[in-house]
């Protein structure tokens, strides 16, 4: 049996043998997850008053937003770079981490009388609300990756060129303008597709623009946390088009996050890939409806708003490590029982 299937989460649905500098990447990207969840979700923008009255603590929190919105593009990037290995296996296998926290956990807080079994509980846990878009779009992107595997397979590179050049040119104009609903925002399948296109197009036709990874990252955040901070101090436009998973600055920062780390060379550490093959359970621990808003939210608000300055950063960053290693720790139990479970499915692959 492949240890992919063993360990799994979206970790494993990819092709190919681990490799740890991606690895590491992929347990950076859900701490930065952890963190865009502490700073604007949790925080709310800095208003004008803030910036000009605690102009140090605004500018830290528009540049920390700057650097964890690359986040999520990341996920997606990492697994159009090796590809995702569509089965009936791999599918369950994800399904199961995420009926295992979210039911879980809501049986849990209705052992300890923290909620009552209700409709909405159960629709929630079954993902039938807006919320958890995140599991939603990845699914839908799973679904369609054969299709998508099999254009990157035979399409040539002028082909490739014009889809990608079409795809963002349409989805810049139509998603920022909010024209396209069903854009979202980058918060879709749809937006997930062109990641995963993406990055297949870097890697096999870009590879020229490597080393610039880590100058294009910094380029991104750099250029996101002054325009933002300009326009909330100079104008009452609203900067969550800024902070948008669409934002083509975002995307090449996010790119660049990628190409940076693909260019590192590190030793395989066990370490490092077993704390990876769990990290997604990090997102569905805090992420959890039952968790997120009623605990994580006041959670940070109450460090945010009882420390100061590095004392603040440092608290709050304690915080998140101790969530981040609970649910790496809470997963073991899941992986046993998927480890169990999965010796009795057939792996059917697509």
């Amino acid at each position: 049996m492949s240890t992919g299937y063993i360990s799994s989460s979206i970790s494993s649905v990819t092709n190919g043998p681990r490799q740890t500098n991606m690895e590491l990447l992929r347990i950076i990207a859900m701490f930065l997850i952890l963190t865009v969840h502490a700073d604007f979700w949790s925080l709310g923008v800095p208003t004008r008053d803030e910036c000009i009255f605690s102009p140090l603590s605004s500018t830290t929190r528009i540049f920390i937003e700057s650097v964890s919105i690359l986040s999520v593009n990341i996920f997606v990037l990492i697994s159009g770079w090796f590809t995702i290995k569509a089965s009936l296996k791999g599918f369950c296998n994800f399904i199961f981490q995420c009926v295992f926290f979210f039911i879980g956990i809501y049986i849990l807080f209705i052992c300890l009388g923290q909620c009552e079994l209700s409709y909405d509980g159960i629709r929630i846990c079954l993902l039938l609300t807006p919320k958890n878009w995140f599991i939603k779009a990845y699914i839908g992107l799973y679904i369609l990756s054969p299709i998508l595997n099999v254009f990157c397979e035979k399409s040539n590179q002028v082909q490739f060129t014009i889809v990608i050049l079409a795809f963002f040119i349409f989805q810049t104009i139509y998603g920022m303008s909010g024209a396209a609903v069903y854009i979202e925002g980058g918060y879709s399948t749809f937006s997930f597709i062109g990641l995963y296109l993406l990055s297949q197009f870097i890697k096999r036709y870009v590879t020229d623009i490597y080393r610039w990874g880590g100058v294009m990252c910094i380029i991104s955040v750099i250029a996101n946390s002054i325009l933002s901070y300009f326009l909330i101090i100079k104008t009452n436009v609203s900067i969550w088009f800024i902070f948008s998973y669409i934002n083509p600055v975002v995307i090449i920062g996010s790119v660049g996050l990628l190409l940076f780390f693909s260019r590192l060379r590190i030793k395989t550490n066990r370490i490092i890939n077993w704390i990876a093959a769990s990290a997604f359970a990090v997102f569905l621990t805090h992420g959890n409806p039952n968790i997120g808003t009623p605990y994580f939210k006041p959670f940070i608000r109450q460090l945010y708003n009882n420390f100061n300055g590095i004392e603040c950063i440092v608290m709050i960053l304690i915080g998140l490590a101790a969530i981040f290693v609970f649910s790496i720790l809470l997963d073991q139990p899941r992986k046993w029982l998927w480890n169990f479970i999965s010796r009795y499915l057939p792996n059917y692959k697509l």
